[in-house]
């Protein structure tokens, strides 16, 4: 079975689970009653776009997560953790700890 067979139905699982959670939403259904109460219908279409990488059959080495001490320069803060991932995340959204 090719890869693209396999994520087919992955695929509708994700648009089932992505309109599920749309139709699901208050925000979202108080919005369109809103509109359709001023006389209008309603045609929501949305674009997403979704990239797919094969990974290595190998696991992923788990990473050990660290103390990070947040810094702030007022308010409320609550101490987190970070492991490896987090750190990649923030590196790619270009986004430093110090």
């Amino acid at each position: 079975m090719s890869d693209i067979e396999r994520l087919r139905p992955l695929l509708n699982d994700l648009g089932i689970a992505i309109n599920d959670s749309l139709s699901d939403s208050i925000s979202i259904v108080n919005a369109v009653e809103k509109i359709r109460a001023a006389g209008f219908d309603v045609y929501l279409v949305l674009e997403a776009t979704i990239a797919f990488q094969k990974r290595d059959d190998a696991p992923p080495e788990p990473t050990e997560p660290r103390e990070v001490e947040p810094k702030v320069k007022s308010g409320n803060v609550v101490p987190g953790t970070f492991n490896g991932d987090d750190e990649k995340l923030l590196r790619e959204l270009k986004i430093r700890l110090k």
